[in-house]
């Protein structure tokens, strides 16, 4: 039978346990410049400390360069998962005062809240990511965690549906969270449909193997 898995923080993408991460693959900056790419690239291989210190020298060289706001949203990145959360959050709450619509930002600083079990201030962020985009998957996909956390499975399986709609098969995202809700309303056959590609995709995936019952 599907399980549920216990979500602790997240952005995108699954860890072998279950647990999304902040690793950077979900961001959509569509004008970064090539130093913040780079950055974002370093991120993405571990390699925390070099990204955080070529964001920072960046910043302080270029204090007044167009969207400078996706240098400070990638180096919360780099913050968070050195490990750094309070100079994480102050550094996404600047990309946010340059940049109020950021959804991605506002999801991010929700992702962090609910990592902290501060539920109402992430459910807070994730619905205010969702006022300024409506389309924004991550975010719905995010609250859906919130309200699945509440109670309101009706909820949660609409945000983790609006937030999965239109995916590649393969994306697993909280497909094991909606598979979850689905398999406790006997929708045994959908919960495996909607699992089983993301798992053959993503076959080192102990969380989502474990979803499948594998």
């Amino acid at each position: 039978a599907v399980i549920y898995l216990e979500i602790a923080s997240g952005f995108v993408h699954a860890t072998p346990m279950g647990v999304p991460v902040l690793d950077g693959t979900d961001i959509d900056l569509p004008q970064q410049t090539p130093i913040v790419r780079d950055a974002l690239a370093a991120i993405r291989k571990g390699q925390y400390d070099q990204a955080i210190e070529t964001l920072r020298n960046y910043i302080a060289t270029n204090g007044s360069a167009p969207n400078l706001s996706n240098a400070y949203e990638v180096l919360g990145i780099g913050l968070y998962m050195k490990g750094d959360t309070s100079e994480a959050v102050a550094a996404l709450k600047k990309t946010l005062s340059l940049d109020p619509n950021s959804g991605s930002a506002l999801t991010r600083l929700g992702s962090i809240a609910l990592a902290a079990g501060q539920i109402d201030e992430a459910k807070a962020d994730f619905e205010q990511a969702l006022q300024v985009d409506p389309n924004y998957q991550i975010a719905h996909e995010r609250l859906g965690i919130v309200l699945q956390k509440d109670g309101d499975i009706a909820g949660a399986m609409k945000e983790f549906e609006l937030g999965l709609a239109g995916r590649p098969p393969s994306y697993l995202g909280m497909k094991p969270n909606l598979a979850a809700i689905y398999d406790e309303q006997g929708r045994y056959d959908d919960a495996r449909k909607l699992l089983e590609p993301a798992v053959a995709a993503n076959s080192t995936n102990v969380g989502a193997l474990r979803s499948l019952g594998i």
